[in-house]
């Protein structure tokens, strides 16, 4: 039995719909495509902060241990110290305000502690695996090896390193 050939409108307005939806599925895969890019793009934005604001804590705790006065150095108490040093009779400010942590947004950063309980770093507290893994600054080249931010340790080495 033959089957009759329709080419009326009702036929086609049923492929025009079928390509519809094949439009908006392709459509709909494009988008969620771009997002995914423009996530990435935004954690390597906050991996940069991350390095940036990290390195920022580092340095004003090496400062405050440098600057110790006194022949006993020490690290600070709490990051707070960083923001008013009262160990001098002036205002001694080793950073202008304690910055949040670009992984979770907090004000929390994780505390390497010395073995007098003093601040000698931070970390991050975020539980992300890094998209960098690699070409960081010889200070952290041991982040080449982290799986989380949390692994990325801002501390200060009390041995001096040469090629930073």
């Amino acid at each position: 039995m033959a089957v009759p050939i329709r080419t009326g409108k009702k036929t086609l307005a049923g492929y025009a719909l079928l390509w519809l939806l094949v439009l908006l599925v392709l459509i709909g895969l494009m988008l969620s495509q771009a997002a995914l890019v423009y996530s990435q793009d935004a954690q390597r934005q906050r991996e940069k902060e991350l390095l940036k604001t990290g390195d920022k804590l580092r340095e004003a705790i090496e400062q405050y241990y440098d600057q110790s006065p006194g022949l006993v150095k020490q690290h600070p108490a709490s990051l707070s110290a960083l923001l008013n040093d009262t160990r001098f009779p002036n205002t001694k400010r080793h950073l202008r305000k304690i910055p949040r942590d670009p992984m979770t947004g907090a004000e929390d950063w994780g505390l390497v502690l010395d073995q007098f309980n003093n601040i000698m770093g931070v970390y991050s507290l975020g539980v992300q695996r890094p998209i960098k893994r690699y070409g960081f600054p010889t200070r952290y080249k041991d982040f080449e090896k982290k799986q989380t931010y949390s692994e990325w340790v801002f501390a200060h080495s009390l041995v001096p390193l040469t090629d930073q």
